[in-house]
């Protein structure tokens, strides 16, 4: 092998010492380009400190004489020292923002977590929302169409008795019109009396009944029904509104 600021070829075990020195150690044949002084042409093999330059022989008793010049091997154990050193609060420095990194990483778990469960809260309440609607709109048609039921019952039974007395007048109206025809007077006398009687029964007739009170209060219906729809208006917006906090 041989040591490249030395320029010298040795064994393996001659390498050793140059290899602790710090020097570059290669295997013949490899060309290395080794730093050499820009004045003296000569391989740098010491430090000068004042001036922070890598210098020759030749330049520590000309140009850097009197500074502080120290070898090659020495400074470079010093400044890997002085490096070595700042790797402690460099790696507390790493610590400290890699901790950062990860509370900054679970804040946004935990708020992509709350987002969803928000989202999944209000998509249930606005379910049971409109299960309350339509929950309500069913019991209000379902009463609407038994009343309308009811009263569809009671007005054809109305219709029934003012038909059944309409069939009585005009019976009794075809009857009294024949006996006005009737010249005989032995028969119109044998039939006056009945006939004056089915008369007067036939002029007390109520032609109308009541119908019965609140059977089927559309008003009343449609203010329901207005309010019904308020409802899910106001719930439609109290659901938006939740969604946008």
């Amino acid at each position: 092998m041989r040591c490249v600021p030395c320029e010298i070829l040795c064994c393996e075990r001659h390498g050793k010492p140059h290899k602790q020195k710090g020097h570059k150690v290669v295997e013949p044949g490899v060309d290395v380009e080794e730093p050499r002084c820009t004045e003296h042409g000569n391989s740098v093999n010491f430090y000068c400190k004042d001036d922070e330059n890598l210098v020759c022989l030749m330049c520590t008793v000309e140009q850097h004489k009197g500074h502080h010049v120290v070898s090659v091997e020495l400074a470079h154990a010093e400044f890997k020292g002085i490096l070595a050193a700042k790797c402690s609060p460099l790696i507390e420095s790493i610590k400290e923002v890699g901790s950062q990194i990860q509370q900054v990483q679970q804040e946004v778990e935990d708020t992509e977590l709350s987002g969803t469960e928000s989202e999944e809260r209000i998509e249930e309440e606005r379910r049971e929302m409109y299960r309350a609607v339509d929950e309500k709109v069913n019991r209000m048609k379902s009463w609407l169409s038994e009343r309308q039921r009811v009263k569809l019952s009671h007005l054809e039974h109305q219709k029934q008795n003012l038909q059944h007395k309409m069939d009585s007048l005009c019976e009794t109206e075809s009857t009294l019109k024949a006996s006005l025809k009737e010249l005989e007077s032995v028969s119109f006398l044998e039939g006056y009396k009945d006939l004056l009687h089915r008369l007067e029964s036939r002029s007390h007739f109520t032609t109308t009944e009541p119908p019965p009170l609140r059977l089927l209060d559309f008003p009343v219906m449609e203010q329901n029904v207005d309010s019904l729809i308020q409802l899910n208006e106001n719930l439609l917006k109290e659901i938006e509104s939740k969604s946008q906090n």
